[in-house]
């Protein structure tokens, strides 16, 4: 067993995976969500698309802005939401346990 970036693909986990780390959790945190393959079109670890829906629920508004080339999402706890940064950026991260073995 192993793990991977949490992935929040729908409101109802990233919803309750933000109330759980809201107190437990630095500032800013990496979770599994990029644009880094095809620029506008974030896609979750898994292999899963952002949904519309989603996006509308998880992001800080104004973001994604894609300022300078920003491939990564984040979660940025003092406003509840995620924005995009430069993937080579330092800053915590979110994981949870993997099986690449079964895809869970």
């Amino acid at each position: 067993m192993g793990s991977r970036l949490f992935i929040a693909n729908t409101i109802a986990r990233f919803s309750v995976f933000k109330t759980v780390t809201m107190d437990n959790a630095k500032s800013y945190a990496w979770i599994g969500l990029t644009d880094i393959d095809d620029e506008g079109n974030f896609v979750w670890d898994n292999g899963e698309p952002l949904s519309d829906e989603q996006a509308q629920y998880i992001w800080i508004p104004g973001q994604p802005n894609d300022d300078h080339g920003q491939d990564c999402a984040r979660l940025k706890h003092n406003e509840g939401g995620l924005n995009d940064r430069d993937c080579d950026k330092i800053y915590d991260y979110i994981c949870e346990p993997y099986n690449a073995y079964t895809g869970n």
